[in-house]
């Protein structure tokens, strides 16, 4: 088995590196366009799956509000309050959410 030369092994190396690089930019591009052709895309669901979150969040918060105001650690008032409060933001959540929920294709239905 004849020694290869530093320059021959150079040479395969980056040719593997190179069919490496096209093949992960092909599968970005695939991955680009499915996501193109989806509605959500995946992008867009992440962000939906965060303002979820915030609403949730926000649940919880009425949920601990209203928990404490009836075991008087907080006066009614004030649990009120605040739960009039939150229940504010979870609208502007709820129609900042809306928009991307609302594609073409759903507001058709």
């Amino acid at each position: 088995m004849a020694k290869k030369t530093y320059k021959e092994v150079l040479d395969k190396t980056n040719e593997w590196v190179d069919e490496w690089a096209e093949s992960i930019k092909k599968s970005f591009e695939e991955k680009r366009r499915v996501d193109n052709m989806l509605s959500p895309s995946r992008p867009t669901l992440e962000r939906i799956e965060d303002q979820a979150r915030y609403i949730y969040r926000a649940a919880l918060f009425l949920e601990h509000a209203s928990e404490m105001a009836h075991q008087k650690v907080i006066p009614v008032e004030v649990a009120q309050k605040l739960m009039d409060a939150k229940v504010g933001q979870m609208l502007a959540d709820l129609d900042y959410l809306k928009k991307f929920l609302m594609t073409d294709d759903n507001e058709k239905k």
